[in-house]
């Protein structure tokens, strides 16, 4: 019961993202496992970018899910 539910709020947290990049950066970091170098390079995003994003994004799925 409890995995579930944390699923449902990780769910409600990444969707309440606004924009689908951050949703598919913070996918692929968080749930996926991959580097910040790889997801710069596959999504063909700076860097600095993708930490930005990530870092705004885990940021705001905080907020949500407290």
């Amino acid at each position: 019961d409890e995995v579930i539910i944390n699923r449902i709020l990780l769910d409600k947290a990444f969707s309440s993202l606004n924009d689908e990049t951050d949703r598919q950066i913070l996918h692929l970091f968080a749930v996926e496992d991959r580097s910040m170098v790889e997801i710069s390079k596959d999504l063909k995003l700076p860097l600095p970018e993708v930490r930005k994003r990530i870092k705004r994004s885990q940021a705001h799925c905080k907020a949500v899910l407290s």
